[in-house]
């Protein structure tokens, strides 16, 4: 094989190796999506559940003692890192199913029987989101729920519990499926395997080996998904909004048809006399047209104009003064010269016995 080739390989088997390291080494992945561990504390107890003994807690402080963590592998505690910060504190993601045992040192008078376990999750490190009860060298899955009314935060401080074995942020679910707890040296337990005989990781008030055995609690987490079903969405407030009154429609110089918010109605306008009247010029007066719409008479063609003039009277056609023929040559009177009537000719009536002559055609004489 080339050279270029071994290396390349070799680099590939190294990437999977320090991938695999990273998988069961850690068994966290740190991300704003998953649920956080923030707290672990243990506050030694008698049977009947009262206080006894100093408290291990994963910060520091003068009230209580360092617990260490790590993660619980097969290949033992021994080697495996701490997930503690400098100052004690952690900040663990957990993944489907986490194992993680909690490291301790206590003199051999100061062993508890009991001890209450409170778990603190996504930064809320006063009020605890899991408390049980576990007793010395009994099975993984005989804890209890704590059910006292008070318990204490991260910190020791007096709060209300909340009793509970399962924590749920809306999104992620976390239940404690397994916790007991024993010496890692001193009488034997069944619980207690080779990977467990006397380890040292912590002291009494450090995060580092002092040469003592150290006491181990042992807890596994599940988590899945949520069980809460999320909240609907506020309704929408139903807002009823008052119809407008419509006032008349208004025709000017804008033309605006339609309602104006906040505007009362303009007052209705005057109507003309004569609605059907259309004024011609500044005088006002109805035309010939409009006159004869008016009284019913037809309008005729006319050879002078109607139209009045300031001073001047109009000049009536042969229609309006009632003559029926106007004499061949006679010139138009004179504006303003009205035309008399022409008197009709008689015409003598027929005599009583005067019958027209077969096929005759009677003689018209006129009007």
């Amino acid at each position: 094989m080339r050279p270029d080739r071994e290396n390349g390989a070799a680099r590939h088997q190294w990437d999977l190796v320090v991938l695999l390291a990273c998988v069961l080494g850690l068994g966290v992945v740190r991300g704003a999506a998953a649920l956080e561990l923030t707290g672990v504390l243990l506050l030694p107890v008698t049977l009947e559940g009262a206080p006894l003994g100093p408290a291990w807690h994963t910060t520091t402080g003068d009230d209580g003692r360092p617990l260490g963590l790590a993660l619980s592998t097969p290949t033992g505690l021994r080697q495996a890192p701490l997930l503690n910060g400098g100052n004690g504190e952690i900040d663990v993601s957990l993944l489907n199913v986490v194992d993680i045992a909690g490291l301790w040192q206590c003199l051999d008078n100061e062993f508890p029987p009991a001890m209450v376990m409170n778990l603190y999750f996504n930064g809320d490190n006063v009020t605890p989101g899991i408390g049980a009860i576990i007793a010395s060298n009994t099975e993984p899955s005989a804890f209890l729920v704590n059910r006292s009314p008070r318990t204490v935060s991260l910190q020791l401080a007096e709060v209300v519990n909340h009793p509970a074995l399962l924590f749920d942020d809306g999104t992620l679910q976390v239940a404690l499926s397994a916790a007991f707890y024993f010496s890692s040296t001193g009488l034997a337990s069944r619980w207690r395997t080779s990977l467990f005989e006397n380890l040292d990781r912590v002291g009494v008030d450090q995060l580092a080996p002092d040469g003592v055995p150290d006491g181990v609690v042992v807890f596994e987490l599940t988590v899945g998904p949520s069980s809460t079903p999320p909240a609907p969405l506020p309704p929408r407030a139903h807002v009823q909004v008052a119809p407008l009154a419509i006032p008349a429609a208004r025709v000017g110089e804008d033309v605006w048809v339609g309602a104006t918010p906040n505007a009362p109605p303009p007052a209705a306008a005057t109507p003309l006399s004569t609605p059907a009247v259309e004024l011609s010029d500044a005088a006002r007066t109805p035309t010939a047209a409009q006159t004869a719409d008016l009284d019913g008479t037809p309008t005729m063609p006319t050879t002078g104009s109607l139209t009045p003039r300031a001073g001047v009277p109009s000049t009536p056609t042969p229609a309006q003064t009632g003559s029926r023929t106007m004499t061949p040559g006679t010139p138009t009177p004179a504006t303003g010269t009205p035309q008399a009537p022409e008197p009709a000719t008689p015409v003598p009536p027929l005599a009583a016995d005067a019958t027209p002559s077969d096929g005759a055609t009677p003689v018209d004489h006129g009007p």
